[in-house]
C-alpha cells in the first residue's frame, strides 16, 4: 500500500466520523425546530376563538377523575410487586 492509498484511507475514515457527527448535529437541530414550530402553533391555537372553555374543563375531568380506576390499579400491581422483592429480600 502507497503512502497516498494509506492517507486516502485515513482520510475516508475521518470523513465517516465527521458525517455521522454533522448528520446528529442536523438531525437534532431539525428536530428542535419542529417540536418549537409544534409548540407556536399550539399557543396560537390554544387562544384562538372560539374558545371552548367548558369543552377544556369536561375533558380535563374525564382525563383525570375517570381515570382514577387505571391510575389506582397500576399502583396496586406496583406496590404488590414493590412487596414481594422486599419479601424475598428478606427470606
Amino acid at each position: 500500500m502507497t503512502y497516498r492509498e494509506a492517507r486516502a484511507k485515513v482520510n475516508n475514515a475521518f470523513d465517516a466520523v465527521f458525517l455521522a457527527i454533522w448528520r446528529t448535529i442536523k438531525g437534532f437541530i431539525i428536530e428542535t425546530g419542529e417540536v418549537v414550530q409544534f409548540a407556536i402553533e399550539a399557543m396560537r391555537q390554544a387562544f384562538a376563538q372560539p374558545f371552548r372553555g367548558p369543552d377544556l374543563i369536561s375533558h380535563m375531568y374525564f382525563v383525570g377523575n375517570k381515570s382514577i380506576v387505571i391510575i389506582a390499579l397500576s399502583g396496586v400491581f406496583t406496590g404488590l410487586a414493590l412487596a414481594f422483592q422486599i419479601y424475598l429480600g428478606f427470606k
